[in-house]
């Protein structure tokens, strides 16, 4: 939600771009896009970009005047707290400036000026992981410790592979393997699962190691070298060249607590596009206009191609959700899992049939419900095994597999050995995860043997007895050795 009833100006909710976070990361970036706009455009466009400069910080900053006291510092952060703290420290810097530039004659005081924003910028950065220092625990008491407790996770895989890192996008394996249960206790909000170390560095050094991490300073110097190159020139004014160095270090500096999007992406990719046409702006070799028109349509052409694909699946997830009858799910499950390589879309869609399949058992378990829910099940079951024989490593669908499995031997179709070959793997996978013992002593119980099902539970407990995941996990389990075989259902979520 980026912004409440929009703005006041709409008969909506507000907008939506993915969470406050993603909505955040894009809108800093294009206040100091249409700021750098505002500097260039000297003729109508001022209008246009002076207000999309003023509207911006106020769709920034939603939560303005709800989050926090009058005496806390939170009261001016909104819902994407490091883009809204990033848009008001470069406020300040830019307000400074000018300032400066304008009653302080004095030699390379800019310059200074810049320094001391830099370094201050550094340690901020460094202070975020530095356990007990100031920042860190101010943005703890704003957030929540789960985002620590993830950054920490990372630096444990790093050590893992820390020449190459576990491989692009490949962050969630090792923060499967090295979970810390802490993240399911209350105060961490139930942030379990990351696919993302939600901080650049840590990110980059996970899915790319040592090497992937200094190239990636060395292109960031290299941007800024170009900026200065073209700035010495004469490409480019003051005030622009400034804009853009901005951007750049704001960007850095809002993404040490979010990442990148494709938002994010493109916004950057005209910036430094732009900084490389200006180095390279006495070149004749090439027309530039046929260049850039052929850049254009490729781009164009194909990013209606994957977003129709994309557009086309999430159709069908939506349709999954919201059909009523038998057939009409039965389709819209196959075309959905057409795409067989997105965890999170099987994990949603088959989650949220064996809540609902379950439901309708209890409130009419009729023949005819059960019936088609057992052939709903087939296809999930099909999907998975898609899934897994790509991605066989994958903790999270071994275990939401494991889960389909049990539930439908729980209806009467054994496949409990075939559950516990899955779960068998899952303990390597992510040795420190409660969720893994619970699976487990779901499938002993389905199969009768109750006391190895308390005794792979106590395992799981011990890892953390005071989660509620784990409490209610705990209940669950000796409830059913209890009225053993008189059991229900496991109803097991977010796993």
């Amino acid at each position: 939600d980026l912004a409440p009833v929009g703005l006041g100006l709409l008969n909506t909710t507000g907008f939506t771009m993915a969470n406050a976070t993603f909505a955040g990361s894009f809108l800093l970036l294009g206040l100091l896009f249409n700021i750098l706009w505002f500097i260039k455009e000297k003729r109508w466009i001022y209008g246009i970009s002076a207000l999309l400069i003023f509207f911006t910080p106020f769709i920034l900053l939603n939560g303005l005047w709800r989050v926090g006291s009058i005496w806390s510092p939170g009261l001016f952060i909104g819902d994407a707290r490091a883009s809204s703290a990033t848009a008001i420290l470069v406020v300040i810097y830019i307000l400074g400036l000018y300032l400066l530039r304008r009653f302080v004659n004095v030699r390379k005081a800019t310059f200074v000026y810049s320094t001391i924003w830099i370094v201050l910028f550094s340690l901020a950065v460094a202070m975020l992981f530095v356990p007990g220092s100031f920042i860190r625990n101010k943005y703890i008491e704003q957030a929540s410790a789960a985002r620590v407790l993830v950054w920490d996770i990372g630096f444990e895989a790093f050590k893992d592979k820390p020449l190459l890192g576990w491989g692009p996008e490949n962050f969630r394996f090792g923060f499967y393997k090295h979970f810390n249960p802490e993240l399911m206790l209350r105060q961490n909000l139930n942030e379990v699962w990351f696919d993302r170390a939600h901080n650049v560095f840590i990110d980059t050094l996970v899915n790319v190691g040592a090497i992937g991490f200094i190239i990636f300073f060395i292109l960031f110097a290299y941007a800024i070298f170009i900026l200065y190159k073209v700035y010495k020139k004469g490409k480019i004014g003051f005030w622009e060249a400034e804009i853009i160095g901005v951007l750049l270090f704001a960007h850095v500096l809002q993404i040490q607590t979010s990442f990148n999007t494709i938002t994010t992406y493109i916004i950057l990719s005209f910036v430094l596009g732009y900084l490389l046409w200006l180095e390279n702006g006495d070149s004749q070799i090439v027309d530039k206009k046929k260049v850039v028109a052929i850049v254009l349509v490729i781009f164009s052409l194909s990013s209606l191609y994957l977003n129709s694909r994309e557009f086309t699946t999430q159709r069908s997830l939506i349709k999954l959700f919201t059909s009523s009858t038998n057939e009409e799910q039965v389709i819209n499950i196959k075309k959905v899992s057409a795409k067989t390589h997105d965890f999170e879309l099987i994990r949603i869609s088959s989650a949220s049939f064996i809540s609902g399949f379950l439901t309708q058992l209890y409130k009419n378990g009729n023949q005819t419900v059960f019936d088609n829910g057992i052939g709903q099940i087939h296809l999930y079951e099909e999907w998975y095994k898609k899934y897994l024989k790509n991605i066989p490593n994958d903790y999270r669908a071994n275990i939401n597999y494991s889960y389909l499995l049990l539930t439908k031997s729980a209806l009467g179709e054994d496949s409990i050995e075939e559950a516990k070959s899955l779960i068998s793997r899952t303990y390597s996978l992510s040795p420190n995860n409660p969720t893994t013992y619970a699976i487990g002593a779901i499938a002993e119980l389905y199969d009768g043997n109750l006391e190895k099902t308390l005794e792979i539970w106590s395992e799981g407990k011990n890892l953390n007895p005071k989660s509620p995941y784990v409490e209610k996990m705990g209940a669950y389990l000796l409830e059913q050795v209890n009225n053993f075989p008189d059991i229900d259902i496991a109803r097991v979520e977010n796993i």
